[in-house]
């Protein structure tokens, strides 16, 4: 049965005012997206507080993995500028898209493969997940190829598994990350800033502050012993932990489902 027309006009205009919002507002996805990163960016303040820190020390990686083009313009449009990947392809694909948008930083936080790191390189200003010495060789060779070193060093991160996991990837203690810091010297083309960690998924807040302040002390003891490097970026706490990890030091923090919602 068709439907009179006083209710198809009715539809149709309840259609246009949903879809085109008055001039000046935000639409609805947007205004939801801002005031998640409103609330974190409350949290990362009150976490960094509450550790006698400056909430300018800690910075906000939006883990952008799984969302496309459209949730990171979105974000960007609310003032972010650093995105989280974990996949090379998906990455060079979902940013190819976004060339416009020339002042973002691009992290590859997940596990790289050896054979993906050619791609790294004018793709990604920083590779948080480097983890065994084979990559660092991989990844210093590839950047040298692209241009002079002298100007552009890709920033690296050291993965260490703190949770003894062994789904997680990374190296094993003060002993190991040194071994790959040893390693990292002879990679002019790389900078080394400090480490990444993983805790474990879980409601127990104790384990995962133990994680996250073993990082801190095999950061703070591998200073001392290779005082030339900065060593000072400590990537530590995701959606669901990154208020313990900027209580025990966290200059990044990796956060996707806080910020962008669940897949």
């Amino acid at each position: 049965m068709a439907l009179p027309y006083s209710c198809l006009a009715a539809a149709w205009s309840a259609m246009i005012f949903r879809e085109c919002p008055p001039h000046g507002t935000l639409p609805p996805v947007q205004i939801e997206l801002t005031e998640r990163l409103s609330q974190i960016q409350e949290k990362i303040a009150a976490a960094a507080d509450r550790s006698g820190r400056n909430r300018k020390d800690v910075q906000l990686i939006a883990v952008s993995k799984t969302h496309g083009i459209s949730a990171v313009r979105e974000a960007y449009e609310a003032g972010l500028r650093n995105f989280g990947e974990s996949r090379v392809q998906e990455a060079e694909e979902k940013f190819h898209g976004l060339a416009d948008l020339s002042d973002i930083n691009l992290h590859l936080i997940g596990r790289l493969q050896s054979n993906k790191a050619k791609k790294v390189p004018g793709l990604f200003s920083c590779v948080h997940s480097v983890d065994r010495d084979s990559l660092l060789h991989e990844l210093n060779k590839r950047v040298q190829e692209l241009g002079s070193i002298s100007e552009s060093p890709l920033d690296i991160l050291i993965q260490l598994n703190t949770s003894g996991e062994e789904q997680k990837q990374g190296v094993y203690g003060y002993k190991a990350a040194c071994e790959l810091l040893k390693v990292s010297r002879d990679c002019p083309a790389l900078q080394v800033l400090g480490f990444m960690t993983m805790a474990p998924y879980t409601n127990d807040p104790e384990p995962i502050r133990r994680c996250f302040a073993t990082t801190r002390d095999i950061a703070e003891r591998c200073r001392a012993q290779f005082p030339d490097m900065p060593l000072k970026v400590l990537s530590m706490g995701m959606s669901n932990d990154y208020e313990i990890a900027i209580e025990e030091g966290a200059t990044m923090v990796r956060v996707g489902s806080a910020l962008f919602g669940e897949r």
